[in-house]
């Protein structure tokens, strides 16, 4: 395509990746006695041994220590619980010692403001074999080992805790929010993939939303793993979840900078941009302009200027072409479908859309060249004529045209989407009035 201007690669236009590494605060200090579970605000769970199996049981040197340790914090005596939890790891022989062991550090160690400490004993709970936790203590294990992992930025372990998480189907949104996390930190590219887009398809069927952050970071998933096609994809479904104008305008920058695009291609990515509404870059105003003037569509032309595009334009010449459209129309049925096509693209730009979707109908039955532009004036003269059902159907047959040609469509179609969605919005009956 002949452009003054050069596009950046996909990855470069896509979002940075939101912050969304756990901060140390999350597990705020816990200032309760150890007579029950420390549920508030995120931090370590477990203050207390749980109801366990009677296979389980501490040893009696064990569970002499963590007696009095229970008893100092239950009195607020954290430094003197850390030290005492010290003799207790010294004498910690099961596995099931060495949990309670750890999990009760894990809480005093965060209550001293100790994270690494808090950290290396929450990840040796989690590192101890998957049998030998209760199975009633598996999801605060877990969860706290995971979350301070992320914290320390000991990802590879943290996916590692994130699996248990998902195989234990944890799904309260603060553990799916750390499971996310890991995954998106160091899991492979087609597992985390593969999580992000099951969570988005099984949001999505519960008649619900997914987070932005949750499409998020599976766009920059796909981007570390080169996988620009998926990233682009997951980008049309944000546009149909959110349609946010910052969308529009990445999707519509990344496809004009199709290798092979052609004028034309412009021009109609151009009339989308222009449809959305969303604010136009004097750069893209430009390109459209220019392309539109070159190709002596000078309505197009005409509504770039409006969008900020600096144009040197007759008035004149462009009020008598205007003026000349109903003499081309009857000129028309002798004439080819190039005639015709080239027709219909004027008589777009000049907002006569009956008429450009008519010439641009004869230019496939006169046939010659490609089929793909008559398609595309035929289907966007649809839509501004209001007819969304019948232009996305037509969107839906463009065929031909260069390797731009049907993500335009595509677009156009995703934008249709959001017309209709939010039409269907609009429509739909008021709640009753409560009786």
């Amino acid at each position: 395509m002949s452009t003054k201007t050069t596009r950046a690669a996909f990855a470069a236009l896509m979002l940075a990746a939101s912050s969304i590494a756990l901060s140390s605060g999350a597990f705020a200090q816990s200032r309760e006695a150890s007579d029950g579970p420390v549920t508030r605000g995120g931090r370590p769970e477990t203050a207390k041994p749980a109801a366990k199996p009677a296979a389980a049981s501490l040893s009696a040197p064990v569970g002499r220590v963590l007696s009095n340790v229970q008893k100092l914090v239950g009195d607020k005596k954290f430094p003197e619980a850390m030290t005492a939890l010290k003799d207790a790891q010294t004498a910690a022989v099961t596995d099931y010692d060495k949990l309670k062991v750890a999990q009760f550090t894990t809480v005093v160690a965060m209550n001293v403001n100790d994270e690494a400490a808090a950290t290396a004993a929450a990840e040796a709970a989690g590192d101890l074999p998957e049998a030998s936790i209760p199975a009633e203590d598996k999801l605060d294990v877990y969860r706290n080992a995971a979350a301070l992992a992320l914290n320390a930025k000991h990802n590879e372990k943290a996916v590692v805790y994130a699996r248990q998480l998902i195989a234990l189907n944890a799904n309260d949104a603060r553990t799916q929010q750390i499971i996310s996390t890991a995954m998106y930190a160091a899991a492979p590219a087609p597992e985390a993939i593969a999580f992000f887009q099951k969570k988005i398809d099984a949001t999505i069927a519960a008649g619900q939303k997914p987070t932005r952050d949750l499409i998020d970071m599976k766009i920059n998933t796909h981007l570390k793993a080169n996988d620009n096609p998926g990233a682009e994809q997951t980008l049309e479904q944000a546009l149909l979840l959110f349609n946010d104008p910052k969308d529009w305008t990445q999707m519509i920058d990344v496809t004009m900078s199709t290798r092979g695009i052609r004028d034309i291609d412009a021009v109609m990515l151009g009339r989308l941009l222009f449809a959305t509404g969303i604010p136009v870059a004097k750069e893209n105003a430009d390109l459209i302009g220019q392309t539109s003037q070159k190709l002596a569509m000078y309505g197009d032309a005409q509504l770039a200027q409006q969008k900020g595009a600096t144009l040197q334009l007759d008035a004149a010449r462009i009020a008598a072409d205007k003026a000349s459209m109903p003499d081309q129309i009857r000129m028309g049925a002798a004439q080819n479908g190039i005639f015709n096509v080239k027709l219909a693209d004027a008589l777009y730009g000049y907002g006569m859309y009956p008429q450009a979707e008519a010439a641009a109908r004869v230019a496939l039955t006169k046939g010659g060249g490609d089929t793909s532009e008559a398609q595309m004036v035929i289907a966007m003269s649809l839509y501004q004529q209001g007819k969304l059902p019948e232009a996305a159907t037509a969107f839906e047959q463009v065929q031909g045209g260069s390797a731009a040609t049907p993500r335009i469509a595509r677009l156009w179609n995703t934008f249709i989407k959001t017309k209709s969605s939010t039409a269907t919005a609009s429509a739909a009956p008021a709640p009753a009035p409560a009786p």
